[in-house]
């Protein structure tokens, strides 16, 4: 059961509630337009700075339309991933990570397979911490994976937002032999916290709206009878 693999969603990152603003990596005085590398100091120093951030997530790949909703805290968090009727939920704290779905989820977003779906039926799989899935699912729903998010600086154009004091970061991915282009914007605030990015592509589209800034989050956890190890399931 591939459970590291990275759980993805268009953009998500968090910024902080006393942010240090993005004009203050300028001298004094300055009116010229910020460079993109100085735009993501400011927002990797903001994003140091908070307790969590709510990540909502819509996006359509050809007919297939995905949402995912995050809570992403210190040491807690919460992801629901829904891909057509497939969906799962994964849920972290301190000393364990859960991970519960349907049966169309758990095979088509987590790799799973039909005798391994016997072994849990109706539970959530409980990992423990210290394991390597675990720190993987643990590393993805908590702030540390926040600054790995923001895009590069070489490449990135900044440009400042309309009827707004902040700035507009735009980049493209270029494409693979399984994806086309992708061009990224994403909008952060005159506070250095991200508001929204957009993603379009030729075969789809997406946006990622943040809320709930600085945020702590507490996630709920299912009873020890509802739960199964995860070694359990892989024996």
């Amino acid at each position: 059961m591939p459970i590291s693999r990275r759980h993805t969603f268009p953009f998500a990152l968090v910024a902080g509630v006393t942010a240090l603003t993005l004009s203050s990596s300028l001298p004094a005085g300055a009116s010229r337009q910020p460079s993109a590398a100085s735009v993501l100091k400011a927002v990797k120093v903001a994003m140091a700075k908070v307790s969590g951030v709510h990540v909502s997530v819509s996006s359509k790949n050809g007919p297939v339309v995905s949402s995912v909703e995050v809570d992403i805290g210190a040491t807690s968090g919460m992801e629901k991933i829904t891909t057509g009727t497939s969906h799962i939920t994964i849920v972290v704290n301190s000393r364990y990570a859960y991970l519960s779905g349907n049966a169309s989820g758990l095979t088509t977003l987590m790799g799973l397979t039909t005798a391994q779906l016997k072994k849990i039926g109706t539970k959530s799989i409980a990992i423990k911490a210290g394991s390597a899935p675990y720190v993987n699912l643990h590393g993805n729903l908590t702030t540390t994976v926040l600054a790995s998010m923001l895009p590069a600086a070489i490449g990135t154009t900044v440009i400042s937002a309309p009827g707004s004091k902040g700035y507009l970061l735009t980049w493209n991915t270029a494409a693979t032999s399984s994806s086309s282009k992708i061009t990224s914007v994403l909008e952060i605030s005159s506070s250095s916290l991200p508001v929204k990015e957009t993603i379009t592509s030729a075969t789809g589209s997406g946006k990622t709206v943040f809320s709930k800034w600085g945020e702590h989050v507490k996630v709920k956890t299912p009873t020890s009878s509802s739960v199964i190890a995860y070694k359990k399931v892989t024996g």
